[in-house]
């Protein structure tokens, strides 16, 4: 066996960032673009390997407009496991405090580290990462808990999280990939007037529990490295304790052929089924399956990507369009123009929506989402480290989920599935890195529905989200990040009571991490710092100012 060791001097990326910019009139802009940060720091990476290293020919790295994913605020730890989507305007519903460091994304080396801390509403929280590599073989755990009790009757909440994978590298054009996880979320129906309203406990304990395994396969072949083959299987599994199981199963296999330099082709066969169960209830289920057929030119300064998407919904057949247009002025402007339609379908399962509210009663059916945006932009890089992006457009709904209060009390909520809607949207990001020690980002989203067929209001949908992040390095092992969560207040409705706009939300929270060693850290985040009663979901007052604080000790050494 022959062993290579190559020492490599890595100039770091920074990730992007994101600010805001706001229209003369009526339209806010703020751009999010992923940055380039300079690091002054050299690493050392041994690689050994057993067979002879060889080039494989890959496509070229083209920034595509998207739509924005399902929640910029989103509760869930965040893993490099890759969970089942669900695209919509609505943001998750976030407890304070958010102290956590997700499990780092793989890496070829091996890391084992573990985190306690805790904080002034009876907070423990722990985190433990292990990464093992072996030959070419990859081992990923990572275990996370977090629990409060609050400062209001029945608002504390417990989460628990496992992950665990597996990735085998077979060759130097192919690898396979095997995952399972467990996520246990306890919370309280707490939101209701307690001077009026009694329940028993057990009337308001709300439990998910949820299991999934997922399998992927990587083959990259063809002549020069032409054909790519990435099928992808995810189940998932859940249990609540108001008698509601659901199961939800997604296989994906697309497939995508270099024709020559300048066209790709793309297909892929994308499948996804939910069932399910609720106590004393009639038990739903609901498929889809879309089969996206699309086609790639790049030229200088300009790339164009079509296509159809046949898509089998329950009963129904249709056919949609997919286009997207990127347009570079001269090399001295750096900007370019965005246009494009994209549609994205899921089914409404209760594994999706509860992390979006999770004070919610099961639905009564499963419903398929659609949304369809059409949008126009631009993105703009300078030089100087200013980075900008912005899309505006109209977007249509297709049984979009909102959440209404149900009951006199209004503890729990209803998902009620607007069958028709259409909005203006905004999204802008701006970013900027003044130096390798300090960055500014920020994002913003807004929406402003003009029909909708079913009910009069967007209840539950958020209109306006903007998020700003400031990260300091002032020295070496201390890291300072600012953050700040504004949004304002969204449609609510409740049994017997007039329609009300909830009061916006403004949360501020500040995160310091400092390193004594290679092997000790210590860590600190502040919450809701002007502590802000606001109110995400109607009557679901937030948790106020609170902190976390603690320590973090890597088993093995990190530089």
């Amino acid at each position: 066996m022959s062993v290579i060791k190559l020492n490599i001097k890595l100039i770091g990326s920074i990730v992007l960032s994101q600010n805001i910019t706001l229209t003369v009139c009526f339209c806010i802009f703020s751009l999010f673009v992923t940055a380039q940060e300079k690091k002054n720091k050299m690493e050392e990476i041994n690689i050994t390997s057993s067979f002879k290293p060889s080039i494989v020919k890959t496509s070229k790295l083209e920034f595509f407009p998207e739509v924005p994913p399902k929640d910029t605020n989103a509760f869930r730890f965040s893993y490099p496991i890759t969970k089942l989507t669900f695209k919509t305007p609505l943001s998750a519903f976030s407890f304070k405090p958010l102290a956590y460091q997700a499990l780092p994304l793989l890496e070829l080396k091996d890391n084992f580290f573990i985190k306690l801390g805790g904080g002034n509403l009876s907070t423990p929280f722990a985190s433990l990462g292990y990464n093992k590599v072996v030959d070419n073989n990859i081992i990923s755990l990572g275990l996370d808990h977090i629990s409060s009790k609050g400062n209001l009757p029945n608002q504390q909440y417990a989460n628990t999280k496992f992950e665990g994978q597996f990735k085998s590298i077979l060759a130097d054009n192919q690898s396979v990939k095997f995952q399972l996880g467990y996520q246990g979320d306890a919370y309280r129906n707490y939101g209701y007037d307690t001077s009026k309203f009694f329940f028993q406990e057990n009337d308001l304990k709300q439990r998910f529990n949820q299991f999934n395994f997922g399998a992927a396969y990587d083959l990259v072949s063809g002549e020069n490295g032409s054909l790519f083959f990435k099928p992808n299987f995810q189940v998932g599994y859940l249990t609540s304790k108001r008698g509601a199981k659901e199961v939800d199963l997604a296989l994906k296999i697309p497939v995508t052929y270099i024709l020559e330099e300048s066209i790709q082709l793309n297909a892929a066969i994308d499948f996804n089924y939910a069932s399910l169960n609720r106590k004393d209830a009639v038990s739903t289920s609901a498929f889809l399956v879309q089969m996206p057929l699309k086609i790639d030119y790049t030229t200088k300064g300009l790339f164009a990507s079509g296509g159809i998407i046949p898509v089998f919904k329950k009963n129904k057949a249709l056919v949609v369009p997919e286009a997207s247009l990127v347009y570079s002025f001269n090399e001295g402007t750096n900007v370019r123009l965005l246009a494009g339609i994209t549609n994205i379908f899921n089914i409404n399962g209760l594994q999706k929506l509860y992390e979006i509210n999770p004070f919610l009663l099961a639905p009564d059916s499963l419903q398929i989402y659609q949304q369809t945006n059409y949008y126009v932009g631009f993105d703009w890089l300078s030089a100087k480290g200013l980075q900008l992006q912005a899309k505006a457009g109209i977007v249509r709904f297709k049984n979009l989920p909102l959440f209404v209060n149900d009951g006199a009390s209004g503890k729990d909520f209803l998902v009620l599935n607007e069958t028709a809607a259409s909005a203006f949207f905004i999204e802008s990001n701006l970013g900027y890195i003044f130096s390798d020690k300090i960055s500014f980002g920020s994002s913003l989203k807004a929406f402003s529905f003009q029909s909708q067929s079913r009910y009069e209001k967007a209840y539950g949908i958020l209109p306006i989200e903007l998020f700003l992040e400031l990260n300091w390095k002032p020295i070496k092992p201390l890291s300072v990040k600012l953050q700040s969560d504004i949004f304002g207040g969204n449609m609510a409705k409740a049994v017997g009571k007039p329609d009300i706009r909830t009061k916006g939300i403004f949360d501020l929270g500040l995160g310091v991490d400092y390193k004594l060693n290679k092997k000790w850290a210590l860590w600190m985040d502040l919450n809701n710092i002007a502590n802000a009663k606001y109110q995400r979901w109607n009557g679901y007052t937030s948790f106020g100012f609170n902190f976390l604080a603690g320590f973090k000790y890597n088993f093995t050494k990190v530089n």
